[in-house]
C-alpha cells in the first residue's frame, strides 16, 4: 500500500566557524585593540591623523570584535546566540579596520597601498560573515520557530 510521499525535514548546515585564519584575526584584534586600550602605541597613521577619543573607540572596536569573536569561536550561548554574537564582533572589526584604512591612506597615499587593501579586505570578509550568519539564521528560523525567550 502506497500512500502520500513523506516529507523529508529540512536540513540547514551551518559551517563551522572554526577556520585557522579566522580565529588567529580573532585572537589578533583582541589582543590589540586590548593593549591600545591600555596604554600601547598606537600606528603612527592613527595617532597622526585623529583624535585621542576616536583612537579610544578604534581600539575598542578592536577590542570588542576580538573578545566577542573569541566568545562566538567557542560556541558560547549556544548555536543562534553565538552567531549573533559573531555578527556584533565582525560589524565592529570590520568598522574599526574602516578607520585604520582611512588613515593609512591620508598618511601613506599611494605607499600604503597594501595596507590599506588588507584592512578593506579584511573588513569585507567580515561583513561577508555578517550577511552569511543572517542567511543562516532565517534558515534556522524557518526549521526551528522564532528563538524562544528564557
Amino acid at each position: 500500500m502506497v500512500g502520500p510521499p513523506r516529507r523529508l525535514p529540512e536540513v540547514s548546515v551551518v559551517a563551522s566557524r572554526q577556520q585557522p585564519h579566522e580565529i588567529f584575526l580573532v585572537v589578533l584584534s583582541g589582543v590589540f585593540g586590548v593593549a591600545y586600550l591600555v596604554g600601547a602605541p598606537p600606528p603612527e597613521s592613527v595617532a597622526a591623523l585623529i583624535d585621542p577619543w576616536l583612537m579610544h573607540f578604534w581600539a575598542a572596536g578592536l577590542a570588542v570584535g576580538g573578545l566577542l569573536g573569541a566568545l562566538a569561536l567557542g560556541g558560547w550561548g549556544g548555536t543562534r546566540v553565538s552567531l549573533r554574537v559573531e555578527q556584533a564582533a565582525m560589524s565592529s572589526t570590520a568598522l574599526a579596520l574602516c578607520v585604520a584604512a582611512s588613515t593609512i591612506f591620508q598618511v601613506a597615499g599611494d605607499r600604503g597601498f597594501f595596507g590599506v587593501g588588507f584592512c578593506l579586505s579584511w573588513a569585507m570578509a567580515n561583513l561577508a560573515r555578517v550577511y552569511m550568519i543572517q542567511s543562516d539564521l532565517r534558515k534556522l528560523q524557518r526549521i526551528d520557530g522564532p528563538l524562544k525567550r528564557r
